[in-house]
């Protein structure tokens, strides 16, 4: 994988990975680890263009995540999902949420938010950021978001939280 080749053709919009059919070609010791970390090989990959780099041509198949690029397309590891959301600001009605990959997620019919279950954290909040890509709250922000969560009880009697986002309320925990 020629990257700085690669990084100059996908310069803009976001690539069509999901048009992007080639052969697999294997598995990449890579992880994106719960606070959002990629780890390759036990090091942290610490230059941001590369992150934002793998982070376009990032997708999730059937049988897992993978990088993938018109000729090739290597599977990788997500410990929980492969967004991290750091930060939220409040803007005319609508939540927006900051990624640790700079993206500006709005809470909205675009972007909702779901409730999901993980074998070691149990139930937790993600918001959809494209084509089944999805980000989860840092531990900070969940605390900071949870104080904004409103309390409500669901038809069945049971207690939730919400955030209220465009007009509409999502479910938090």
């Amino acid at each position: 994988m020629d990257l700085k080749m690669l990084e100059q053709q996908l310069s803009g919009n976001l690539p069509p990975v999901d048009q992007w059919h080639p052969a697999h070609c294997g598995t990449m010791d890579l992880l994106i680890d719960r606070d959002g970390r990629w780890i390759h090989e036990g090091s942290e990959i610490k230059r941001p263009e590369m992150v934002k780099l793998f982070y376009r041509i990032l997708r999730k198949d059937a049988d897992g995540y993978v990088l993938v690029t018109p000729v090739e397309k290597i599977s990788i590891q997500v410990a929980i999902e492969p967004f991290v959301l750091i930060d939220a600001v409040f803007e005319d009605g609508v939540w927006v949420f900051i990624a640790k990959s700079g993206e500006r997620i709005p809470l909205c019919d675009q972007h909702p938010m779901a409730v999901s279950h993980h074998e070691v954290l149990g139930d937790y909040p993600r918001i959809l950021v494209r084509s089944n890509l999805w980000a989860h709250f840092h531990r900070n922000l969940f605390f900071r978001m949870a104080e904004q969560a409103a309390h409500t009880v669901t038809d069945t009697g049971a207690d939730s939280w919400v955030l209220h986002s465009a007009d509409k309320d999502w479910a938090f925990g």
